[in-house]
């Protein structure tokens, strides 16, 4: 395990294949989470995520030393204001999953008070706030809850799904402002505590194992060449999917409107944290 030396320090960082601008965007870090430095380039920096992801980032991108954070995003997008009035100009606007730190010493009856990474203080609706969550990749904690627990943890990922609903195509995006298929299902489960791998491998996935698709309910992810996608149940899933240009469903089903017969051709696997 890497030590984290830096935090990502705006709302969302661009992750690329290679120290330049013009290299694949594979990836998005957000607000307030930790890399670690492995090597530096042509003003880029090769970091390591603390969700196990290696890519370049500029050098302006990072803040060195660990933000401190108690409390993540939980709307798709929230303004921070620089005074807790509504008609005040976001100073700062971050997505779901960033990280901030909240001061519990500030009390007012919609706003709390956030100290952001360069010292400054914003204020955040307490509605786009949820306390931050441990993440998990241990399959053998999550098979033990309770089947109740576990169905309500499937409809608290595919919620998240859902809510992205005609969020526009975007490879490497991880927000809605754009999103693509492993960024989907990297932040549905994020969001509830689960470590997924950041791309559409499900070999590289240690929280995953492998089930038939007959077997697969709400939640579970199915993964065809280059691309993943969430089960629904009744043979439908949520994805993200260029050729919609976006987050849409489609089925199984050849009887159903939404039948998208080359994916159902192409499934390899199917998989589950459960």
């Amino acid at each position: 395990m890497q030590q984290m030396t830096h935090t990502f320090n705006k709302g969302t960082v661009a992750l690329y294949s290679e120290p330049s601008v013009k290299a694949e965007h594979a990836d998005e870090a957000l607000y307030g989470q930790n890399c670690a430095i492995l090597e530096e380039k042509d003003g880029f920096f090769k970091v390591y995520t603390d969700y196990g992801y290696q890519a370049f980032v500029p050098k302006e991108d990072l803040s060195e030393g660990i933000y401190e954070t108690n409390y993540a995003i939980k709307k798709p997008f929230a303004d921070l204001l620089p005074k807790p009035e509504n008609c005040a100009l976001s100073g700062l606007t971050l997505p779901m999953g960033a990280l901030v730190f909240v001061d519990s010493s500030f009390e007012h009856e919609r706003y709390a008070a956030v100290k952001a990474i360069d010292g400054e203080t914003y204020y955040v609706h307490k509605m786009a706030l949820t306390p931050k969550f441990s993440v998990t990749d241990d399959r053998e904690k999550l098979a033990a809850l309770s089947e109740e627990e576990k169905t309500a943890l499937r409809e608290k990922i595919a919620a998240v799904a859902l809510g992205l609903m005609d969020t526009q195509y975007r490879w490497g995006g991880k927000t809605a402002a754009g999103i693509d298929c492993s960024g989907l299902c990297f932040l549905s489960y994020h969001m509830n505590g689960i470590h997924l791998y950041r791309d559409a491998v499900f070999d590289k996935c240690a929280v995953l194992k492998e089930i038939t698709l007959s077997e697969a309910k709400k939640g579970d992810l199915l993964y065809f060449p280059g691309h993943v996608a969430m089960y629904l149940g009744n043979g439908d899933y949520v994805h993200s999917t260029s050729a919609f240009d976006g987050v849409c469903l489609n089925s199984f089903n050849p009887y159903s409107p939404i039948y998208r017969e080359v994916l159902a051709k192409e499934l390899l696997h199917v998989g589950t944290a459960f």
